[in-house]
């Protein structure tokens, strides 16, 4: 009590009568007693190791250093202390109220489900580190917008009432000592170890998330800690984690609802697809792992088959192996931020999108490779994100992976780059079976690899071959030089176990092929026609759009000059899904855009940037490239909605031959962006005409019928677009990019800037 309180602040005196010594709480534990005029006990409380059971008080309360306990309104005396008490800095003469729900939009999802949000984690003052009352966290739960709250205390609890507009799951903290996991269940259980955990939950389909690694084949668990998930940093670990249990694990989200003085730096949430907001369609949907990971409540994302024969199966399922699965990704914020969208092959992604599309739903059809895991990501340029539970496709062994041709002795420019040299080596594999077979650690060797095994050629992550497909995998990707004579190729899988292997000891003449016959297995001599292979369109799955027509790769050559060999110019000509390699000099260096640079020709006067395209780098970093640099660039022709690209494995396909100065970019204007300038790098004065988003739309002050053109700030970029007005002119610099709505791809030009001072506002007052 202070000295000048308020009136209505009653005055207390000692009653020495009752107690001697002076009235000072101890720190290790004490009680306090209120009692009426009369002598009665009107309440009382006990913490630490204070005698609560000689006042009939159940439940140990102690606050952490610097802590008060604060009485929470509405709960009656006789409950568990705990019940009644949260523990929070000083404040006296406050009084803790529950604050009300907040209403939250549920947006509707495929088959008649909704999404929700909430935590699977959550601690209450029952355990060491909580410091809130059960239902008081589910209070707040409630009114930062979350659906349902797991509290996972040392046993389970139930809270004195639950609050309106949450749903409270049963579950408890299990742990030995070693490890560390969550049980979704009101029942208090005893387990030897993590195995016993484990195959429990297998038997009885009891809801189990792993705070710490899972044990190895773990099948039977449902979820996985997703605190310290990151994108896309951290997914590669998620991947690892997945791999090791052999089950498509839910990352779940575990952070505490918001509550007042409490902030988590990098909070974690779980969104479940449930087919109502109760106790046990939510148990229902976790049980499936049928969810998401966020760091933004209101972010939802959906990934499930589209297969109208089969049915559809949701994300935490397992589908078996194809050449092509159909994906439907469902986006969406409550607060309507757009968001980029992937679909991720265990550590890496295989399709990406750069903004949804308008109603949220993408379609998108990718291998299903056996024993691996597609998940789906959606990042925000705010730093929200949300991870899709995995699905799964179940490993099969049917497949197999067979040598079918090899040419040692070309007798023609079997690569297409205008000359019969060594290059037009190649070995071609097969995949005989009906299903996909992942060729990641598979090698090839000739004579020289089997006698220093470091110069085999090894698949990188990711490489697979489809059921029924052959791979033509020439010398320069492969780095094998076949000897005219006495010579081989082996074929050795991840174990190192020799699968196939030809032999010969005479050179061939130019132009024979060594063919394995199917039926017999046996190696003869055939002749290839000596002229390149007809164009016969891409592959069934590639990097690039798979709903692109097989005649689009004559696309990529209009307007395009041709140019000399081991130029952008020459690559961009021979088509799509072409092995090449070229130099040229950087004009948008790494970390610009994601995992895209952009390198150009030079132009004739040597100063200008000639033909550009956009490199595209799945896994791994850059080396340290800076504009200007000339580079050689080693990979396959592809393309993304639309845009010609440069497909790299890895890093080593690309790497820095010497420095320079960067180069100009190309005076154009706005009525020339189009194909033919795609991937140059350009300058042109606009005015603008309007905006939308990331992007601002300039027409041309000369030809005010020319169409506007879009220029871009991407969201990768550490800056926003300006705040422009209509009529405005600018100077801009940039890139010219596409991103097609839909096949076949002739939409969608944009000029991508790099910096600020790529756009040059023509309205500003001069400055000295």
């Amino acid at each position: 009590e202070f000295e000048e309180s308020a009136a209505e602040v009653p005055s207390l005196s000692r009653r020495r009568d009752l107690a001697t010594g002076q009235f000072a709480l101890k720190d290790g534990g004490d009680e306090v007693l209120l009692l009426t005029p009369a002598g009665q006990l009107a309440d009382a409380v006990a913490y630490g190791t204070g005698d609560g059971a000689a006042l009939n008080l159940t439940g140990t309360l102690a606050a952490s250093g610097g802590d008060s306990l604060q009485r929470v309104d509405g709960v009656p005396p006789q409950a568990d202390q705990r019940h009644r008490f949260a523990y929070a800095p000083p404040d006296p003469f406050r009084s803790i109220f529950l604050p009300d729900p907040h209403a939250v939009l549920h947006p509707h999802l495929a088959d008649g489900l909704i999404a929700a949000w909430g935590t699977l984690g959550a601690t209450s003052n029952f355990s060491p580190d909580g410091s809130a009352p059960p239902h008081y966290v589910l209070a707040h739960a409630a009114a930062g917008g979350l659906d349902f709250v797991a509290l996972a205390d040392a046993a389970p609890t139930a809270p004195w009432v639950t609050p309106p507009g949450v749903v409270h799951l049963p579950a408890w903290r299990w742990d030995d000592g070693e490890q560390t996991a969550i049980i979704y269940d009101g029942t208090l259980r005893t387990f030897a170890d993590a195995t016993a955990l484990a195959n429990f939950a297998a038997a009885t389909g009891l809801s189990v998330q792993w705070l710490d690694d899972p044990p190895a084949g773990a099948t039977g668990l449902t979820a996985v800690d997703g605190q310290a998930v990151d994108v896309p940093a951290r997914l590669s670990q998620l991947a690892a984690t997945w791999i090791a249990a052999g089950a498509p694990l839910l990352p779940a989200g575990n952070s505490p609802p918001p509550m007042p003085g409490q902030v988590e730096a990098a909070p974690r949430f779980t969104g479940l697809a449930a087919s109502a907001l109760t106790t046990e369609a939510l148990s229902a949907a976790l049980a499936a792992r049928r969810g998401w990971l966020t760091n933004s409540p209101g972010l939802w994302l959906a990934l499930r088959t589209d297969d109208a024969a089969a049915g559809s199966t949701w994300m935490g399922g397992t589908i078996p192996p194809a050449n092509t699965v159909t994906l439907e990704l469902q986006y969406g914020d409550i607060t309507g931020e757009p968001a980029g969208l992937a679909v991720w092959q265990d550590g890496r992604p295989i399709r990406q999108l750069d903004l949804p599309p308008a109603d949220g739903h993408w379609t998108v059809i990718v291998p299903a490779v056996p024993g691996t895991f597609l998940y789906a990501v959606a990042t925000q340029a705010d730093g929200g994100f949300a991870v899709t539970a995995p699905l799964y496709v179940t490993p099969d062994n049917r497949g197999e992976v067979r040598i079918s041709r090899v040419v040692p002795v070309p007798g023609a420019d079997y690569n297409g780059d205008g000359a019969l040299t060594a290059d037009d080596e190649f070995i071609e594999l097969i995949n005989p079976g009906s299903v996909p077979v992942s060729l990641t650690g598979w090698q090839l060797s000739d004579s020289r690899g089997d006698e220093t095994p470091s110069r085999r050629f090894t698949f990188g992550a990711g490489r697979f071959l489809a059921g029924g497909q052959r791979l033509q995998l020439f010398r320069n990707e492969t780095r094998l030089n076949l000897n005219n004579a006495a010579d081989s190729v082996r074929l050795l899988d991840p174990d190192g176990n020799e699968i196939d292997v030809v032999r010969w000891a005479e050179a061939p003449a130019p132009g024979v092929v060594f063919e394995q016959d199917p039926t017999d297995g046996q190696w003869r001599t055939g002749v290839i026609d000596q002229a390149p292979p007809p164009w016969t369109g891409p592959p069934v799955i590639q990097s690039g759009t798979p709903e692109e027509p097989e005649d689009v790769w004559e696309k990529w050559a209009e307007g395009q000059a041709a140019g000399p060999l081991g130029s952008v110019a020459m690559a961009k000509r021979r088509g799509l899904y072409i092995w090449t390699e070229f130099e040229g000099v950087v004009i948008a260096p790494p970390g610009l855009f994601n995992t895209a640079i952009y390198v150009a020709d030079v132009a004739a006067d040597g100063t200008t940037a000639g033909i550009g395209v956009q490199v595209y780098l799945r896994n791994g970093a850059y080396p340290e490239l800076a504009e200007g640099d000339r580079v050689h660039v080693r990979g396959e022709t592809s393309s993304f909605r639309g845009e010609m690209e440069m497909f790299l494995e890895s890093p080593e396909q690309i790497w820095r031959v010497e420095s320079g100065p960067p180069l100009a970019p190309l005076p154009v204007t706005v009525a020339e962006i189009g194909e033919s300038l795609e991937g140059r790098f350009v300058t042109f004065d606009g005015v603008v005409t309007g905006w939308r988003g990331d992007s601002i739309f300039l027409g041309d002050p000369d030809d005010p019928e020319a169409e506007p053109v879009r220029v871009t700030v991407r969201s990768s970029l550490d800056w926003r677009r300006p705040y422009v007005n209509e009529g405005e002119r600018f100077r801009v610099t940039g890139i010219v990019g596409q991103f097609a709505s839909a096949a076949p791809w002739n939409d969608g030009y944009r000029v991508l800037v790099r910096y600020p001072s790529d756009l040059l506002d023509l309205n500003a007052p001069a400055t000295n």
